[in-house]
């Protein structure tokens, strides 16, 4: 892709780690200012920064954990206010806690979890066995994987604008500005973190899924295949996990848990933005400048936040410090919630400029 092309502004909102919960209504208690980069193991929560209503957006991006432990009735929760959305694009992905989309996991594995009601903080995907086992509890129902895959997929998820993405590369457009333009973006998604606890979408660190064969580190223990790996040209990526060193800081111990394949992959493919999840206590947003490996965080007016319902970011070229596209790169921590699962992090909003096609035909 030409990064010399005409572009025009564009909107995104942007989600993760939503576990089921929905947009709160506003309170007197929730107009208090609250810090965009809260600490998790403060003894105060602050107030919920999940709140309706969600800001207009012209796309909607999820990064994935939809759900707590993927049951029907959380898919459902969460699919009534992406429906509503009025973004005419809303890209999702599934998350680790999404486990009933990725099938073999649940065949083998992941159908535990909801068989012996085992819950989403639990070490492993077995940890509850003893109490069905034993008779202090009746077991779980099974879901069914491919009835709540096509929630997302079926006719009424697509008129909605909801796009389920698997792994790989996905084109889209949307109308530009008077009808006589289409902004076209090239989007790289992936669910798969590196494997804890037993759940889904998980992959050995020594897996590199995200690179070609060709690039692949010495430290690699495989390689992805070409269908798989990160492309160049890519406008924004989404994945469900942070790349290594990128907000990607547990605590107590400030330890960076991102993926070291995945950091490679996007320095290689310079996106405009990429965006995840998946480290809860890692929200936040930085700037990438590639050539010196400078970073900026994004610093946001709490009163502002609050009263937007957003974090907003304008990197736009009618902003200050415009996004110097192939130079530069925009991280997004979206995770809704804290290590506590309590909605204290309100989504971003981000403007942007996307490519744009002139002429009729196009």
């Amino acid at each position: 892709m030409n990064r010399k092309q005409p572009t025009e502004k564009t909107t995104l909102l942007l989600l993760s780690d939503t576990h089921t919960l929905t947009p709160q209504p506003p309170t007197t208690s929730s107009s208090s200012p609250s810090s965009s980069h809260p600490r998790d193991h403060e003894s105060s929560t602050p107030p919920p920064a999940f709140l309706e209503p969600l800001p207009a957006a012209e796309i909607l991006i999820h990064a994935g954990d939809l759900t707590k432990v993927s049951r029907r009735h959380e898919h459902l929760t969460t699919l009534s206010y992406l429906k509503s959305h009025p973004a005419r694009l809303k890209l999702v992905i599934p998350g680790n806690h999404d486990i009933t989309f990725d099938a073999p996991y649940y065949e083998s594995l992941g159908h535990h979890r909801h068989r012996n009601r085992t819950d989403h903080t639990a070490p492993s995907a077995t940890a509850s066995a003893a109490n069905i086992s034993s008779g202090k509890a009746e077991p779980g129902h099974l879901e069914d994987p491919e009835a709540i895959r096509r929630l997302y997929t079926g006719p009424e998820a697509w008129d909605a604008g909801i796009r389920l993405l698997g792994e790989g590369v996905h084109e889209f457009e949307l109308p530009g500005d008077g009808g006589k333009k289409k902004r076209r973006l090239k989007v790289y998604a992936s669910s798969w973190t590196p494997e804890f606890c037993q759940w889904a979408f998980g992959y050995e660190r020594g897996v590199d899924r995200f690179n070609p064969p060709a690039s692949a580190s010495a430290s690699s223990a495989s390689s992805s295949s070409s269908s798989s790996s990160m492309v160049p040209d890519i406008d924004i990526v989404i994945t469900h996990g942070p790349p290594y060193g990128i907000l990607d800081h547990v605590v107590p111990n400030h330890v960076s848990v991102g993926c070291e394949h995945l950091y490679r992959a996007v320095r290689r493919a310079r996106p405009r933005l990429h965006v995840f999840g998946h480290i809860h206590e890692g929200y936040g947003a930085m700037r990438r400048e590639w050539s010196t490996g400078n970073d900026s965080i994004i610093q946001c007016d709490q009163p502002r936040t609050r009263e937007e319902h957003c974090a907003r970011v304008d990197v736009s070229k009618a902003s200050m410090m415009p996004l110097n596209p192939g130079q530069e790169t925009l991280f997004v921590n979206a995770s809704v919630v804290n290590v506590q699962y309590h909605p204290i992090n309100a989504p971003w909003l981000v403007e942007m400029e996307l490519p744009v096609v002139v002429g009729e035909g196009n």
